[in-house]
């Protein structure tokens, strides 16, 4: 479509002038169109605040401001040009036909540019009108420009001439590096009702310590370390979101968050000329990065701004011998960055985990197949130990099928198992209703989850040591704190149950610090397994991120970005 567009009007405009102008006219309104653009470059972010502030068309304010100005700027300039131009001046045949063309081509040039520009500002697909970045995964690397690049022109002259005298002490070359890029990335989401403009004060900045090197030693979800890249840095930045966020809805993508790097040394931050770096993602715990693309969507509550501002501490890939300047949030709200600080001035890390992405009762675990044993499903309460084929309705049920080889008989209070590591059979009537799940009862203060996992290959040794733990935000490991199992063992379906509390060493901080129980005698004697589920206790408003399975890297969930315990 921009290319057809492209064609059109330069066609169109070296038509006209060349059938209507002359040389001095085609000039004249050649420098018209440059000049329109310069207004419509220079007023529209003024412009647009004033509809946003009476809340008129918030969303299509730029896009009205930019196109309003340019369109009566030319008309008003084109006006005058010709109407001073209107004395004749031959030049000779061939200067005015080639004139008249070259000039009419620039004209269509400048105009086609400054229209696609101003449709980049409207909240419409992000594929209009043309596809800048890929429609799965926006890469910043790998950009799509249209026929002349007329848009990429008009905006970088006026970024050039924007770093002179009409700078206002604030260049629109630091402003706005890379505008094409973030306008375009800044509608990815338009298609999602993603606001592409926020109430100005959305985002803060802390006054000191708002930038500093990465700490060494950084991982992803997974605990590898967390790449470089050469001839750049991995600088972490602040960035506050206030309760001014949640009138757009609170939502947003990494790509409407975009760090303004000038070079080293450079005292007027805001002046000058400067480069937009993007997050390559942002603190999830101390020491772990959640890795994002710029099209993933993060969305904030009420919940995340009722105490204040909620800080994020963004990752950025930031050129060698630049720093930060400023963060801008979508197109309409900036915040200076002070001086960067050492790793051993950086502040203590703020972890953030989406609330309203996060899973409560059941979450699919993303599976690692290059361990023995790896999760799949991690769940509690009314989904506890979801699908397991071990089934009882009672007591006298349990203590009627538990078998003469189990290690310690069932105890039970008020109809709640308190220890046990028994061996069982399958019940010949089907249960009805599976009262299990009540009848393990937790350490007081405690919640039980069930992890349930692959199923192991049969006659194999396994200690409790070779079962997945779980990682929650603040770094601590949980281990398994007990196992539900099934498999034939000589024909016939048999249970391992292993629960107890009362058995198990727990951390200062309150977690299980070591793995129960010790062996799992169930793989070894069955001829085939049918199902896995590691036990754990986890304190309620914890925030699980991850699963280790022993001997492999993490895993995240799926379609999740943490559990949360309650």
């Amino acid at each position: 479509m921009a290319t057809i567009a492209i064609l059109i009007i330069m066609a169109a405009c070296a038509a006209i002038l060349f059938l209507k102008g002359t040389f001095l006219k085609s000039f004249g309104v050649f420098m018209a169109a440059l000049c329109a653009a310069i207004v419509a470059f220079g007023w529209y972010e003024p412009a647009a605040g004033l509809l946003i502030a009476r809340e008129t068309i918030p969303n299509w304010a730029q896009f009205v401001s930019f196109l309003v100005l340019f369109v009566l700027s030319l008309a008003i300039f084109a006006a005058v040009v010709l109407t001073l131009a209107r004395p004749p001046i031959d030049l000779g045949v061939m200067p005015e036909r080639i004139g008249r063309v070259i000039f009419g081509l620039l004209t269509g040039l400048i105009i086609s540019g400054s229209l696609i520009t101003a449709a980049a500002m409207a909240p419409l697909s992000n594929s209009f009108p043309y596809q800048r970045f890929d429609a799965v995964k926006p890469d910043i690397q790998n950009r799509h420009k249209p026929l002349f690049n007329p848009d990429g022109f008009i905006s970088g002259w006026f970024s050039i001439i924007s770093r002179g005298s009409l700078n206002g002490g604030r260049s629109f070359a630091v402003l706005h590096a890379g505008l094409l890029d973030h306008l375009f990335l800044n509608r990815y989401l338009a298609d999602k009702n993603v606001s592409i403009l926020t109430k100005p004060g959305s985002v803060s900045i802390p006054e000191k310590a708002a930038a500093w090197p990465a700490p060494a030693g950084l991982k992803d979800i997974s605990g590898a370390a967390i790449a470089s890249k050469p001839d750049f840095d991995l600088v972490m930045v602040r960035v506050g979101f206030t309760a001014r966020v949640m009138n757009t809805g609170g939502s947003f993508s990494l790509g409407q968050v975009r760090l303004i790097a000038k070079e080293k040394g450079q005292k007027h931050r805001l002046q000058g000329s400067a480069v937009s770096v993007y997050p390559a993602g942002y603190l999830k715990a101390a020491n772990t990065l959640q890795q994002k693309g710029l099209g993933d969507e993060i969305r904030l509550t009420g919940q995340d701004v009722q105490q204040g501002t909620r800080w994020i501490d963004f990752a950025f890939y930031v050129p060698g011998g630049f720093e930060p300047a400023a963060v801008a949030f979508k197109t309409n709200d900036i915040a200076e960055v002070g001086p960067m600080v050492t790793t051993e001035q950086a502040p203590t890390p703020v972890p953030f985990i989406q609330s309203s992405n996060c899973a409560t009762g059941f979450a699919k675990v993303v599976p690692a197949a290059s361990a023995q044993i790896y999760g799949l499903e991690l769940a509690g309460r009314s989904r506890l130990l979801e699908g397991a084929r071990l089934k009882f309705a009672d007591q006298q049920q349990w203590q009627s099928l538990q078998s003469q080889n189990s290690t310690m008989a069932a105890r039970f209070d008020r109809d709640q198992i308190t220890c046990v590591q028994a061996e069982l059979v399958e019940p010949n009537q089907p249960v009805k209703e599976n009262k299990l799940p009540q009848m393990l009862r937790p350490k007081a203060g405690y919640i039980l989850l069930s992890l349930k996992c692959n199923t192991p290959a049969a006659r194999t040794a396994l200690s409790g040591r070779q079962l997945p733990t779980l990682i929650d935000s603040t770094g601590v490991i949980h281990h398994a704190c007990g196992l539900i199992a099934s498999g034939k063992v000589e024909g016939k379906t048999t249970f391992e149950a292993d629960f107890c509390p009362e058995k198990l060493t727990f951390a200062t901080d309150g977690s299980v610090a070591k793995p129960w129980p010790e062996n799992i005698w169930l793989t070894e004697k069955a001829e085939s397994v049918f199902d896995f589920y590691a036990l754990f206790l986890v304190k309620p408003g914890t925030l699980i991120i991850s699963i280790q399975p022993a001997g492999a890297s993490r895993v995240g969930f799926s379609g999740t970005e943490c559990f949360l315990v309650n």
